[in-house]
């Protein structure tokens, strides 16, 4: 049977015939180069620059099946040879989907690491570099080595960014044909890049003209980055959905102790001793403080002289921000405090950022609350959005495993469709019904008691948990069951890879925060397969659906076996917001059908999507009327 037809009996979504039989023509032509030498294969590839040369980007986009198929040929030999992994025909398909600037949806375990090389080695035949941007700095050097070989028989050089790397390395890891690193760090390089532009001082009139006679040579810093011609983006929906709800910021800070600590330590102090909804009222739903006519007279009252002085904004700024960080930032939720210094926590990868702050005087409030030095505040100089920063690409392409859940957005903002790519093999995973517990403790006791029986048959287990109090917690409980557990968490990111090449092993227990989930590849051996492969617990759900499916997704990889099961309780988080907000009709004690239970809380992950949405679309536009007022002022 013809290739397309095989694959379009999977139900892919967007795909035409067209796209099978490119597929097909792909493979024809991988079948002739077997017998050609490295060098031969490498000078075929690189004879397509010639074309590449007289193509335009839309032109590749939109219609050369043939370059394509090219490409793609050489690609898969090259794969072949230099990492002894062979691209499958759905790969292919994924990759098809990308070339032309769109985003693929491929299950996770199908392998995008390999996928990824595909759209990135053709678009480095124009000269202009690729960026393969990443959620994590891990992920960014695993895959930067894994796939090096390949680009290397190609002919093409490859390159790594990091966050605290020298300016002149960054600089050549730029000039590579292919850059690897976190998608941060990119959008933070063109902000640095931007401010030291913009710092420039003007040249004259014909001064590049007068150097060039006298023989002098252009002695000015050169930007990092050559500009945004081809980006490919891994993990998109985390790298340009999630990551959106904020703005990327170039602020400055020397790290160095707070020369005048004094007011958010009194500011500290001072709300110990107010009492809520007499001297302040906080709003949960909106995230709000405010204080009340006896509390502003109370926190006035104990304004010194000398703390007054020291003020950088109004006072009642610093008790407001005492009373936030007091309600909403929680120590191994939020953060965590590492060699006494507050390292923020992102929740949808469960990762260290080590390089940002709260900003606002926010972080050195909650520097106040855990009594760890107090830094000096940071200064913001450039920001973008998100958004705005992956429409600078001219042709950006994207795949993850959750795409056809932001499907609109991707449309609306970066004017991408997503193409549902069908599964290598079908899956066997095992989804168990959602098991639902009368409160939290009653839920812990309910884990230990399913890994007791689990791991009495050997099958490894892992288990997610939305942070890293949660992480410690049923860690030890299980360590208290006479088990051996690993725990993978901001704490423990040092060992993360050891973690992760042990999870799949007979009788492994493993409790993880988000950084098991997206991008980790967890093997198991034929031993463990036969036993059904991995065991994911799932042990609150998330707010947004798409990282649960992410955490399962660490199962069942391949056509593998693997088991899934997702618990909750009364107290879990997205029942606390629901109540807040009216949405949920829970009430306590009363027993749910696993499968009503499953629709609710899927419907309060929708709405919960859809104000994100909402803030990020408001972002967006108040990040494009600033630039235009700003290119409006200059």
């Amino acid at each position: 049977m013809r290739v397309w037809h095989q694959l379009w009996r999977r139900d892919p979504a967007g795909f035409t015939a067209s796209d099978f039989s490119l597929v097909e023509r792909v493979n024809s032509l991988y079948s002739e180069l077997n017998s050609q030498s490295d060098s031969e294969l490498c000078e075929r590839f690189q004879a397509l620059r010639k074309r590449a040369a007289d193509l335009t980007q839309s032109q590749l986009t939109l219609s050369d099946d043939q370059f394509i198929a090219n490409g793609f040929s050489c690609i898969k030999e090259a794969g072949r040879r230099a990492l002894n992994m062979e691209l499958y025909d759905v790969q292919i398909l994924a990759g098809i989907a990308m070339v032309r600037g769109n985003v693929a949806e491929m299950a996770t375990g199908e392998g995008k690491t390999l996928v990824a090389a595909l759209p990135a080695c053709v678009f480095a035949l124009w000269g202009k570099g690729v960026h393969i941007m990443t959620t994590n700095a891990y992920l960014a050097q695993r895959d930067c080595e894994l796939m090096g070989p390949l680009y290397r028989m190609l002919g093409l050089n490859v390159g790594l960014i990091f966050s605290q790397m020298p300016r002149s390395e960054k600089h050549d890891a730029y000039l590579a044909d292919i850059t690897y690193g976190v998608g941060n760090e990119f959008g933070f390089d063109y902000l640095r890049d931007q401010s030291m532009l913009h710092q420039m001082p003007k040249a004259a009139i014909g001064s590049a003209y007068r150097d060039r006679l006298r023989g002098q040579t252009d002695e000015k810093i050169k930007p990092l980055q050559r500009g945004h011609a081809f980006a490919v983006i891994d993990e998109a929906d985390s790298v340009m959905i999630d990551d959106a709800n904020s703005t990327l910021i170039l602020s400055g800070s020397s790290g160095l102790p707070h020369p005048q600590p004094e007011p958010y330590k009194v500011a500290r102090a001072i709300f110990e001793e107010l009492v809520e909804n007499k001297d302040y009222v906080v709003a949960d739903t909106e995230k709000k403080v405010s204080l009340s006519s006896a509390g502003m007279e109370k926190i006035v009252q104990r304004l010194d002289r000398d703390t007054r002085l020291s003020l950088t904004r109004p006072w009642e700024t610093y008790v407001v921000n005492a009373i936030y960080t007091d309600r909403f930032y929680s120590l191994d939720i939020d953060y965590i405090i590492k060699d006494e210094a507050i390292q923020i926590i992102d929740e949808s990868t469960g990762r260290r950022l080590e390089d940002r702050s709260w900003s606002n005087g926010l972080h050195q409030a909650v520097e106040a609350k855990e009594g760890v030095p107090i830094t000096e505040e940071s200064a913001s100089y450039l920001k973008i959005s998100r958004q705005r920063f992956f429409q600078s690409y001219q042709v950006p392409c994207s795949m993850t495993g959750t795409a056809l859940d932001c499907e609109q957005e991707f449309k609306r903002f970066y004017h991408m469709s997503v193409k549902k790519v069908p599964l290598h093999k079908k899956s066997r995973r095992k989804h168990l019904p959602i098991k639902f517990f009368a409160s939290r403790e009653e839920k812990r006791k309910g884990v230990s008691a399913l890994v007791r029986k689990v791991h009495l048959a050997g099958i490894p287990i892992l288990i997610g948990t939305r942070n890293v109090k949660d992480s410690e917690s049923l860690s030890e409980l299980i360590h208290t069951g006479g088990i051996k557990c690993n725990v993978l968490n901001a704490r423990h990111d040092q060992f993360e890879a050891e973690i992760i090449k042990k999870a799949g092993k007979k009788f492994a227990v493993t409790v993880a925060t988000n950084m098991a989930g997206r991008g980790t590849d967890i093997p198991i051996d034929k031993e463990v397969e036969d036993l059904g492969g991995l065991f994911v617990i799932v042990f609150e759900p998330h707010l947004s659906r798409r990282l649960d499916r992410q955490f399962i997704g660490r199962c069942a990889r391949q056509g593998e076996p693997g088991t899934a099961v997702m618990l909750s309780c009364q107290d879990d988080e997205i029942f606390q917001i629901a109540r807040f907000t009216g949405w949920s009709s829970l009430k306590r004690n009363k027993q749910w059908d696993p499968e009503k239970l499953a629709i609710q809380i899927r419907g309060l992950q929708s709405k919960l999507d859809a104000e994100a949405y909402l803030n990020r679309q408001q972002l967006m536009r108040r990040d494009k009327w600033q630039a235009e007022l700003l290119n409006k002022l200059t």
